[in-house]
């Protein structure tokens, strides 16, 4: 009876909403209510207490930054991650996932300060507990409002921001360089995986989320962050996937399809195939631009040059080129300094060991894909040896 007195006295009518005394009894409700294996009004209460606390810290950041300082002194983040990732390992209520996922999200994209980011980033809550958190990805609002919220977390990634989220599992030795690039090669990044696993998602929204994710990640400037993922594994989940989709897309992009009347049942299809293989050739486009870092081993070198390879070879070279005109005669090889790319060998024998080649389309198909290849890439020295190997 105490207990059910005490959370009807929280729950009570409010009163001085944008207080920080009301910031502090909406904290106090998350804190007495347990993580799981409440009713339904509880949950209900719950989720208008999440809504309530993002509309605070909105009205904070907008008129009295001391709303911030007592949302990191309350730990409101360890009382959201309770339940968002409850300690039985089981999935969380699905409006409370809704409603916190957004919450968070909104908290995330309105802290202005670094500082604040730190506070928020600490412990572990949004880093770990939570983008790897046991929630339904087949519920598609669920999906996609987790993919928003990594996006907005990943917008706020720096060379400082970013060591929240990257876990290298062993001590710095020494801040030796060579030591926290091997250290980088056996480190973990959830994030860059959480967005790297949904870059295929039957959903464009979810793909184009997934994409900016996964460049926010690349485009980070430390050394430890960019050799971990220019190693096989992180790397292989991104730009190849990505030249690999793009292939996949130009082959399904048929004559009948690039051809059908507007009125036609295939020109519907063909619209989605323009408009994916655009985002993919931008997407990679993008992470041809992203800046160089310092590093050694395989990774040492350009990062446009590594993007360049994996799209000649894995894309442009056997399915563009190669449909136009077949033979490898009229192409540009490894060994030919002048327009090769560094690494270019080591991507190609990388696809020669897959049990299917990459695909072939007619060459009006490849052609218009040419076109776009064209529109969506800024670097003249691709441009430029796709037009000399077509010209000679």
């Amino acid at each position: 009876a105490r207990r059910v007195s005490m959370l009807a006295n929280l729950f009570g009518a409010r009163r001085d909403r944008f207080t920080l005394a009301n910031l502090r009894r909406l904290t106090d409700v998350l804190r007495v209510t347990p993580a799981s294996g409440f009713s339904r009004h509880t949950a209900s209460q719950v989720v208008e207490t999440f809504r309530e606390i993002a509309e605070l810290m909105i009205y904070g950041d907008q008129h009295d930054p001391s709303f911030f300082d007592a949302f990191i002194e309350q730990r409101v983040m360890a009382h959201f991650t309770k339940f968002i990732s409850p300690p039985d390992g089981g999935r969380p209520d699905r409006d409370i996932a809704l409603q916190l996922l957004q919450t968070l999200a909104i908290v995330v994209q309105n802290v202005r300060e670094e500082t604040s980011l730190f506070f928020l980033f600490s412990e572990g809550h949004v880093p770990r507990r939570l983008v790897e958190a046991n929630l339904d990805f087949d519920d598609e609002e669920v999906l996609g409002r987790y993919v928003s919220l990594l996006k907005t977390t990943s917008m706020r990634l720096n060379a400082r921001t970013v060591q929240m989220f990257f876990f290298t599992g062993t001590e710095t030795r020494g801040g030796k360089a060579a030591g926290e690039q091997s250290d980088a090669v056996a480190a973990a990044f959830p994030l860059f995986a959480a967005g790297a696993r949904f870059l295929s998602h039957h959903e464009s929204m979810v793909r184009a989320a997934s994409r900016t994710i996964t460049l926010n990640c690349l485009a980070v400037t430390d050394a430890r962050v960019r050799q971990f993922l220019c190693s096989p594994k992180p790397w292989g989940k991104c730009v190849p996937r990505a030249v690999e989709a793009a292939g996949a897309t130009v082959a399904a992009l048929t004559e009948a399809t690039l051809f059908a009347e507007p009125d036609a049942p295939g020109a519907r299809e063909r619209a989605n195939l323009v408009a994916e293989l655009g985002d993919l050739l931008s997407f990679v486009d993008d992470a041809a631009g992203l800046p160089d870092v310092q590093l050694s081993g395989e990774a040492a070198g350009s990062l446009a040059e590594r993007v360049e390879a994996e799209l000649w070879s894995g894309l442009v070279a056997p399915t563009l080129l190669g449909s136009i005109a077949p033979g490898p005669e009229r192409f540009s090889t490894p060994g030919d300094d002048s327009r090769a790319p560094r690494s270019l060998a080591d991507s190609r024998d990388s696809r020669d060991s897959r049990d299917a080649g990459p695909p072939q389309t007619s060459p009006i198909t490849a052609l218009f894909a040419v076109s776009r290849l064209a529109v969506a890439c800024r670097r003249g020295s691709t441009l430029a040896r796709v037009a000399a190997d077509l010209f000679g």
